[in-house]
């Protein structure tokens, strides 16, 4: 069974099939993963990112954290 990784953040680059993903954190540094099996944007706006081993959601910044404001 893959990990689910729940992050709050963006994409740094564009998402590519075969290629790493790299996420900024709204709270933290910078995550890069394995190569990309598949990717979609739910109409929720989360993107579901999947790689070998791991099931990723990337939910948007909060719009106060985006500007540096608390939650």
């Amino acid at each position: 069974m893959k990990k689910r990784i729940d992050i709050h953040g963006t994409l740094e680059f564009p998402l590519a099939i075969g290629c790493a993903a790299f996420i900024r954190q709204t709270v933290g540094g910078l995550i890069r993963t394995s190569p990309v099996k598949h990717f979609i944007t739910l109409p929720s706006g989360v993107t579901y990112i999947q790689t070998q081993n791991t099931r990723y959601y990337l939910n948007p910044p909060h719009a106060a954290a985006a500007k540096g404001g608390q939650i």
